[in-house]
């Protein structure tokens, strides 16, 4: 990176400290007998009348305050009732001495509270599902309170947010690191009785990282200062065609000071996939019909402690380790027809992969007068091999074999500041990312090695950010924001073949919020975001998946860019959202015949300008059944200079899910659930997609005071839930009909001992970057 950029960086280091300098404000509260006065409540007024600053007094009746130079207001109040106010010029730090005020007796009665929160809240950056005020998340799990938020898709326990292409969870505003299988292993060891919250951030601000078309889902923790110790075990077994299970136990310790937290997951699962794809060019017709056995063993780690130095500062430290192990046994019928000849080709494929992903996040935050500066360092590393032979019946296709062997080193560094004022509250803060991909790929056949691949890639990222909030008014309310990224790629191949890649791009954010009223608010948000490549899909490397098909990378793919706009209305439990998107020079797997092989690679080969509306509504029956309901409708338009003979495609499509819960007993112990969703015949990026759906039911039933709970799912009962469609290519067209044994059931077991209201250290170890390896 140049050195105007480096030098950049020191500055933002440096100039947010300069504001953590304050004007202090101290004195003594005292009664009329000259007693000490505790626990009285100290507020600093701006000239709105607004409390910018508060405190109580200690046991020797003293307070201290800081603040910005000005004219404030001072104000002492007991139980809210104003004791006593002053008017204060802070040009310097101001010492009052002895305030003697007169006590308010006050007359206690028992008031019982029956209001509750509204369900669904819109705030200027995020909409706000309140778990307390929800009968559907009573008794169950994290992952059942995700499925009945607005907002958010819940297909074959994959988390989505419509309109986008990926999410990232997080705790309390806390990055997590698990994905997939054990995202969903490790939402199911939280309690819903301790969520208090879940935000759906459609539109992230300039803090975080701009890659990808990602939304956020925050589940926000009620809070508490239980002490002590609690824990979980968990079981499940799993039938489709074949047996599966998973293993999970957890703890976590708390006392004044350290917060110990450790997750452990094992799972074995197998499925049968039956695939049939059907690629037919102007010259030539290839049909192949898959069947296969995959076996997936994974286990899983994650250790976090956090330890509380002083009353404004903190340090942790995370450490995280997944260990994958599939195997992949395949067989395949094709069908070839080229210049009015046909043959058919049986083949066998076996497929063994193993991984390691290590990553270890160390952070420390100090807060002083309600600001906050935070550091984070993280260092991942993830090991791949993977091996592949391939045999076939046919002269014309050699039994080969590949192995290819990764490995990535992701380092990053962070600091943010968090900086509230009289006028708006400030966040700033920097980050960089240096990351090393090395792969080895080797290719033989008939036991005879033919290619030996080397090639090294590493891509440095620097990002800069600023973003304010600004109350305008009791009605508005706004946020902007901007992201700079410096980004430099550099591959290198065995040949010594060098591409390089910089670029700079700027991403704005912008959030809106008009509070109509109590029940109706209005929010208008704009983004601009990138999608980079994953690393595997710049290595050149030819993977051969069957002995006459193969998948390879780009080494000159390039990110994509989008913008983003949302509009959206909120009134009570309905939400309407009116979205658009322009993404540009977009990536995505365009399948072509290569001589006698079938080849996939990725390429920059269209743009995409979409527009949708969705709606999502929750309501109580009866006070026994709650459902929710969620409903998307868009039109989608491509265009391409490489499939000529469909330069443009357009079209629509559309979802529908409807989530129901309903309690048989008084104690609210036995829940039966039916969740139900369907898609449209749907058009986009040069794809028809046929319609599917699925149907689960089951029941939840607590006991020994909900610390043991049994549950039973059935999955996709009528068998609908198939990935079935059509994508136009280049001079021809590959229909595919694929079904990855959805259908199942799941009878699971769980039990939670000690304090359940004890939730140890939740911090771990997450960015866009390792996510970029996964892709196998």
């Amino acid at each position: 990176m140049n050195k105007s950029f480096h030098l950049t960086i020191l500055l933002i280091l440096f100039i947010p400290i300069t504001l953590f300098s304050q004007i202090k404000i101290t004195g003594k509260i005292f009664n009329q007998k000259d007693e000490v006065l505790e626990l009285i409540e100290i507020l600093i007024l701006n000239k709105d009348s607004i409390a910018i600053k508060s405190e109580l007094t200690n046991v020797n009746g003293e307070f201290s305050l800081s603040t910005e130079k000005g004219e404030y207001f001072l104000q002492v109040r007991q139980m809210g009732i104003i004791l006593y106010k002053q008017k204060i010029n802070a040009n310097q730090d101001l010492h009052l001495g002895i305030i003697k005020v007169t006590e308010k007796e006050q007359k206690l009665i028992e008031v019982v509270v029956t209001n509750q929160k509204k369900l669904i809240e819109r705030k200027v950056d995020r909409l706000v599902f309140n778990v307390e005020s929800s009968i559907a998340a009573a008794g169950g799990d994290a992952l059942d309170v995700l499925k009945v938020t607005p907002g958010l898709r819940i297909e074959n326990d994959a988390i989505g947010i419509v309109g986008k292409s990926n999410i990232n969870v997080m705790i309390d505003d806390k990055k997590i690191q698990f994905n997939g299988e054990q995202l969903i292993a490790y939402l199911k060891t939280i309690r819903s009785e301790n969520i208090s919250r879940i935000e759906v951030i459609t539109n992230p601000s300039a803090k975080y990282d701009a890659s990808g078309n990602s939304g956020i889902v925050n589940i926000v923790f009620k809070k508490n200062q239980n002490l002590g110790f609690n824990g979980s075990v968990q079981s499940s077994i799993l039938k489709n065609t074949y047996f599966g299970g998973s293993n999970g136990l957890n703890f976590n310790f708390q006392n004044e000071r350290l917060k110990i937290s450790w997750k452990g997951n094992i799972s074995n699962n197998k499925n049968r996939p039956l695939e049939y794809n059907r690629i037919e060019i102007e010259t030539e017709l290839r049909e192949n019909n898959i069947q296969r056995k995959v076996s997936a063993n994974m286990y899983s780690s994650n250790l976090g402690a956090d330890y509380k130095l002083s009353d404004k500062s903190n340090i942790g430290i995370a450490y995280s380790l997944v260990k994958r192990d599939f195997n992949n046994q395949g067989e395949t019928t094709t069908l070839i027809k080229k210049n009015n000849l046909s043959q058919n080709i049986f083949s066998n494929t076996k497929n063994n992969f193993y991984g390691l992903i290590n990553s270890v996040n160390g952070y420390y935050n100090y807060k002083i007068n309600n600001k906050k500066v935070s550091v984070e360092l993280n260092y991942i590393t993830n090991i791949t091999d993977n091996n592949v032979d391939n045999t076939s019946n046919s002269l014309n296709y050699n039994n080969s074999r590949n192995f290819t062997k990764n490995g990535f080193k992701i380092r990053t560094a962070q600091i943010d500041f968090e900086l509230p004022n009289s006028w708006c509250k400030i966040e700033t803060g920097a980050k960089i990312t240096d990351t090393d991909a090395n792969s080895e790929f080797t290719y033989s056949e008939n036991n005879v090695i033919s290619e030996n691949i080397l090639f090294d890639l590493n891509e440095k990222i620097g990002a800069l950010y600023f973003s304010s909030m600004k109350k305008i008014s009791k009605k508005w309310e706004t946020t902007f924001g901007f992201r700079f990224e410096n980004t430099n790629v550099k591959g290198v191949s065995q040949s010594h073949e060098i591409n390089k890649n910089t670029y700079n791009n700027l991403f704005p954010t912008l959030s809106v919020l008009f509070q109509q009223n109590e029940e109706s608010s209005w929010s208008l948000a704009y983004n601009k975001r990138i999608n980079r490549p994953n690393y595997n899909d710049l290595n050149p490397y030819k993977l051969y998946d069957t002995p006459f098909s193969y998948i390879t990378g780009n080494p000159y793919l390039k990110p994509s860019i989008s913008n983003n706009i949302e509009l959206s209305y909120t009134h009570n439990n309905l939400n309407l959202t009116f979205y658009g998107s322009r993404i540009q020079n977009n990536q995505g797997i365009l399948y072509s015949i290569d001589g006698d092989f079938q080849v996939k690679k990725p390429e920059n080969y269209y743009s995409q300008n979409s527009f949708g509306l969705n709606m999502s509504y929750t309501h109580k029956f009866f006070k026994i059944w709650q459902s929710s309901f969620y409903a998307d409708g868009n039109y989608n338009k491509s265009t391409s200079d490489v499939i000529l003979q469909a330069s443009k495609f357009e079209g629509w499509g559309g979802f529908f899910s409807s989530n129901n819960n309903v309690f048989i007993n008084k104690t609210k112990s036995l829940i039966l659930f039916a969740n139900y969703w369907q898609t449209t015949n749907t058009r986009q990026d040069y794809r028809i997609i046929k319609p599917n759906a699925n149907l689960s039911m089951g029941f939840r039933y607590s006991l020994l005071e909900k610390k043991l709970q049994l549950s039973f799912t059935v999955k996709d009962i009528f068998r609908q839930e198939m990935k079935r469609g059509l994508s136009i290519i280049e001079n021809g067209i590959n229909v595919y009909d694929n079904y990855y044994d959805a259908r199942n059931c799941t009878i699971s077991v769980s039990y939670r001992f000690g304090n359940n209201k004890v939730r140890g250290s939740q911090k771990n170890v997450i960015n866009d970057e390792q996510n970029r390896t996964l892709k196998e």
